[in-house]
């Protein structure tokens, strides 16, 4: 038989007020969503208070912290929740008049931790419970409704490979008939497709997010240049750039309103390097497209912890060697034996903030070591990384 789903409560305990807001409003609430309430006081066996409390988050389904007369411990196991990433699954409530902007707020009386202001709470008032109660409840259906279909969604493909395979044509058509055999394809979805976002608005976020800090930006879109303005879609916009009929150079960007993002898109060297790949290049490459993924999903409102999936292929490499000319770096030739390097990872745009160097490393490697097991270090790389965020952060002022 399987365990039924809990959700636990987090609020101060031995306060006959909040004692009843628990056994009138969040009991029944909870159990309106076919969920079992659980609270420390009410719900121990014997064992140590500390691991009990623990174990009820990491297996709750749903976490309701009242924080109620900002009470530490309670502060301490919301802190917890969030160390193991649960914040789809909180909901926190608290008394009205801990708000500062509430007229019954009182300077020097409990009050919201700085910490939290910034979530959605719902508050309430002891004249209104029923208003409350109903608030409440809607919101626990609404967070499993998010929460709950997750694993079942991403069990399921993220792409349309129908779709994807059409998109290859085009492009391997248009690369093939200027002659040009070394590109990158870029894959960027959200795990979960919650998005909608319409043609004009992606438009503008694409524009937004742009990076000019090193040639040609990537997801490249002129939004104010008529003849090569992105086209709209029944799914989404579509930027097609190409400099002239002999150029080396093409970018294919077509933005989904569910949030997916491909990209093909001819390398840097391809103009002054057709047989090297330049391993600062791609550093930069890899830092610019991560920095546009944070500024693109951050734009269109996805959540900070919210996974988002990235598959980068090269292709075209079989003969090419490790140049490092711009560094001025003397190694033994290294040649790549192998046509075709992929890789792909989860991420989020949390991650992307936190780990930016790490991140760039991972997505670098998998082509570095086709060329004769190249490992650049980690602090050249991260050098290469910090200058690249500087240049960009200069750029935009």
């Amino acid at each position: 038989m399987e365990k039924p789903q809990i959700a636990f409560v987090i609020m101060q305990i031995g306060n006959a007020n909040l004692d009843n807001i628990y056994k009138d409003i969040f009991v029944p609430a909870i159990k309106s969503a076919n969920l079992e309430p659980k609270r420390i006081d009410l719900d121990n066996t014997g064992s140590l208070l500390k691991k009990e409390i623990t174990e009820y988050i990491e297996n709750a389904e749903i976490i309701v912290a009242d924080l109620t007369n900002e009470r530490p411990n309670c502060y301490l196991e919301v802190g917890y929740a969030m160390g193991l990433d649960k914040y789809k699954n909180l909901i926190f409530t608290v008394r009205e008049d801990h708000y500062h902007d509430s007229p019954n707020y009182k300077k020097g009386g409990p009050k919201i931790h700085f910490d939290v202001t910034g979530y959605d709470i719902l508050f309430w008032d002891k004249s209104n419970l029923k208003e409350f109660k109903e608030k409440l409840t809607d919101k626990i259906s609404r967070r499993l409704s998010i929460i709950s279909p997750l694993t079942e969604r991403v069990e399921k493909p993220i792409w349309d490979e129908k779709w994807l395979e059409e998109q290859r044509s085009y492009v391997i058509e248009k690369l093939e008939s200027r002659g040009i055999k070394r590109k990158m394809e870029i894959l960027i979805s959200p795990f979960v497709q919650s998005l909608n976002i319409p043609q004009n608005i992606l438009l503008d976020n694409a524009d937004y997010s742009q990076i000019h800090t090193f040639g040609w930006p990537i997801g490249i879109v002129f939004k104010n240049i008529p003849q090569l303005k992105p086209k709209p879609k029944t799914d989404g916009i579509i930027s097609e750039i190409v400099e002239s009929p002999v150029s080396q150079s093409y970018d294919y960007n077509y933005f989904k309103k569910n949030g997916q993002i491909f990209i093909t898109k001819t390398l840097f060297e391809e103009t002054n390097f057709q047989d090297s790949i330049i391993p600062e290049v791609r550093i930069k490459r890899t830092t610019e497209l991560l920095l546009f993924i944070s500024r693109f999903y951050t734009k269109c409102n996805l959540p900070l912890n919210e996974k988002i999936k990235i598959r980068i292929k090269y292709s075209g490499l079989k003969g090419n060697r490790i140049n490092f000319a711009t560094r001025g770096i003397s190694r033994i030739q290294r040649i790549a034996n192998e046509d075709e390097s992929s890789i792909e990872i989860t991420t989020s745009i949390a991650d992307i903030e936190k780990r930016l160097p790490e991140l760039v490393k991972d997505l670098v490697m998998n082509i570095f070591v086709l060329f004769d097991y190249y490992e650049p270090e980690f602090e050249y790389l991260k050098s290469i990384v910090n200058e690249f965020v500087i240049e960009t952060k200069n750029a935009r002022r």
